[in-house]
């Protein structure tokens, strides 16, 4: 079974909200369970964070293995309005250096020029 989530097409990308508060090995597997099975459409995917309070290495290698497969299949993946806890995580492993991270998801659509009707 998944973690709940808010999933939304916005300009041609999606908006992924996972609404898990702490992501560790007991639901690494399930929170991006609903996109790692359609990783292989190679969409463009902003993956908000903003709900997420702690995210461990099981939960980290979760988040890599969706980009490797997107970027596999020809989509991309930014990472928007990580937590302060968790932008340490990211800094810290150095993950801007395979995927973007934005402030907000309306800062991610602009990158992807697919900005939808709300903001982020």
């Amino acid at each position: 079974m998944s973690e709940p989530y808010e999933l939304n097409e916005r300009g041609g990308a999606l908006v992924f909200k996972p609404l898990a508060k702490t992501v560790d090995q007991t639901n690494a597997d399930s929170f991006l369970a609903p996109l790692a099975a359609r990783a292989a459409e190679g969409f463009k995917l902003a993956l908000d964070l903003s709900e997420l309070r702690f995210l461990n290495s099981a939960g980290l290698g979760a988040v890599v293995m969706l980009v490797r497969d997107l970027k596999q299949a020809g989509g991309e993946l930014r990472i928007c309005a990580p937590t302060p806890t968790v932008r340490a995580l990211f800094k810290m492993v150095r993950l801007e250096n395979i995927a973007a991270i934005d402030d907000s998801v309306a800062d991610a659509l602009r990158a992807f020029g697919a900005e939808g009707p709300e903001g982020g």
